[in-house]
């Protein structure tokens, strides 16, 4: 009896695992896609942390190695915050959303996979993948590092490197470098619009280092292109070299969290300033109203008892 009920807890604990939508061994590894899409709880595993009601996927020393398809499968809307070095290894997939997606934290993430290192296969143009920090190396070993179908890729902060040996690092509709910095192994394709300005760029391939079917605006850049990384030279405009390097010369200056965007910075430091003297004079005047007081009430007394 002892035997058949034991057999049947350990065909329950069996079959929990078996529904689960990640593997893990010891050891902290996770050997299977973490698949997020339609959960309805919080996750947590080695490495890894899903707040469900705030949408946060929150990655922290993440080691994952699987022979499956896809590494995260991300939902749309969700937030990922990378902490520690992080590491995604998967067979076709490293990291694939479709929908709007955030990038932020001050970790390292390292993504190898077959084909695309990230992979947002939104058909909705005003669908986003944003880069607000964090630190990225990307591989795609048979496409694009990052490939987006629709949605439109920013870098604003941090630092990434995406390579590829099918000589295009990035492939999108849209893809905007703006702030932070940024090293392509293989060319910066898009369909419709390159925007970039205030970034660190390098980017060196095979082929023109910026290829775009419609646009490419570049501003706030000094640039040195050349064919090869020996030959680059001061250029006024990129013009279809197989090289390019972009300096940022914009000029980042902090506007003032009070009065908003249009108003510098040094404003807020004066008004603290100001409000910190008001306290002063607050606190410690009427302390030298009431000493000088005392010292007159002292000096009548002394005084009148002269007087007697």
């Amino acid at each position: 009896m002892k035997i058949k009920k034991t057999a049947a807890i350990l065909a329950a604990i069996l079959a929990t695992l078996l529904v689960l939508p990640f593997s893990a061994r010891a050891g902290g590894k996770v050997t299977g896609t973490v698949n997020l899409i339609n959960v309805r709880r919080n996750v947590s595993g080695p490495g890894y942390n899903w707040d469900n009601i705030n949408k946060v996927l929150t990655l922290s020393d993440l080691d994952l190695e699987t022979d499956d398809d896809f590494g995260i499968k991300a939902p749309a809307g969700a937030a990922v915050v990378i902490e520690g070095d992080c590491r995604i290894v998967a067979a076709r997939y490293g990291l694939s959303c479709s929908g709007s997606l955030t990038f932020k934290g001050d970790g390292k993430l390292t993504v190898e996979a077959g084909e695309n290192g990230f992979f947002f296969h939104s058909s909705n143009s005003n669908h986003k993948a944003m880069f607000l920090g964090g630190n990225y190396d990307i591989t795609g070993k048979s496409g694009p590092a990052i490939r987006s179908d629709k949605a439109e890729i920013s870098l604003t902060a941090g630092r990434l490197r995406a390579s590829s040996p099918t000589g295009v690092a990035v492939s999108g509709e849209t893809v905007n470098l703006v702030g932070g910095s940024a090293e392509l192994v293989g060319s910066l394709k898009v369909t419709h619009l390159a925007n970039i300005s205030g970034v660190d760029l390098t980017i060196t391939s095979d082929a023109a280092a910026i290829i775009s079917d419609n646009l490419i605006t570049v501003a706030n850049e000094r640039i040195a292109a050349g064919d090869s990384e020996g030959s680059l030279r001061d250029a006024d405009e990129y013009g279809g070299e197989k090289c390019v390097r972009m300096t940022s010369t914009y000029k980042r200056v902090r506007t003032s969290i009070i009065f908003g965007k249009n108003v510098p910075g040094y404003v807020d430091n004066i008004l603290l300033a100001g409000a910190a003297l008001g306290v002063a004079c607050a606190v410690g005047v009427p302390i030298l109203v009431k000493k000088r007081k005392t010292k007159k009430l002292y000096e009548k007394l002394e005084k009148e008892k002269t007087e007697k």
